[in-house]
């Protein structure tokens, strides 16, 4: 039967992969360790990672799918001796089932978040005309910036950016009396750097790969160490000078 065989490599390639991105984990850091890199590489290098592990775990479940045998780990003794990953059928249908609902929970989630921005951008309001001409003004004084659209929404609790091909700007309608023309200019540039990097981009690539990779720790280490380097990037005054 068909689920003889994709059942058991499911599990055989979630194994795989764990150990495999535990291997990259330790490689990044003694590299970074060795040659430690400027906060804009180190994030590419980690993107780039994320998504080699990604594609890996892809490559493993078929693999084990024209192999149905349980990998082996080599034992660290002098007789060459491997140990055999092999379980019960049916706890091989158990981590199967728990893996496939946290796939759903995940992917849920990303769904949802999309149709939110997505119902924000559809039911957005006016800003004022003097931000509007601001925007007008800076993509005058600086011709590499993308095109870029600024509304308010009444359910944005800070400014945020959403979508690649045509970029909204969305800015809280609490806060926009309460925001001088000093204040928005900086957050538009804060925001137009996001722009500039394609982030929203990134993280619809990791958020999806998150998906499939929810339950690797190693893949989640990497991520989290990606988001402390894009944290980096968002410097104030280093946005400013990007500009």
């Amino acid at each position: 039967m068909m689920s003889e065989t994709i059942i058991p490599a499911i599990v055989y390639s979630l194994f795989t992969g764990v150990w495999q991105a535990a291997l990259v984990w330790l490689l990044f850091q003694l590299v970074q360790f060795r040659f430690p890199l400027a906060a804009k590489n180190t994030y590419w290098l980690l993107l780039t990672i994320i998504c080699v592990l990604f594609v890996a775990g892809l490559a493993n479940f078929f693999y084990f799918i024209h192999h149905p045998t349980p990998p082996t780990l080599p034992l660290l003794s002098e007789t060459n001796d491997v140990l055999n990953i092999s379980l019960p059928n049916t706890l091989y249908s158990i981590i199967v089932l728990l893996y496939c609902l946290g796939c759903l929970y995940h992917g849920f989630r990303l769904v949802t978040s999309f149709y939110h921005l997505s119902f924000l951008a559809k039911h957005q309001l006016p800003l004022p005309a003097a931000a509007l001409s601001m925007v007008q003004e800076l993509q005058s004084k600086h011709p590499s910036l993308r095109k870029v659209s600024l509304a308010a929404a009444a359910d944005v609790n800070s400014p945020l950016t959403f979508g690649w091909i045509k970029p909204l700007i969305l800015f809280p309608v609490a806060a926009l009396n309460r925001l001088s023309m000093e204040e928005m200019q900086s957050i538009i540039l804060h925001e137009m750097a996001h722009i500039r990097r394609n982030d929203f981009l990134h993280e619809c690539l990791i958020s999806t790969i998150e998906i499939g990779m929810f339950y690797n720790p190693f893949v989640r280490l990497l991520i989290n160490r990606s988001e402390e380097h894009t944290s980096e990037l968002q410097s104030p005054c280093n946005l400013v000078c990007r500009l």
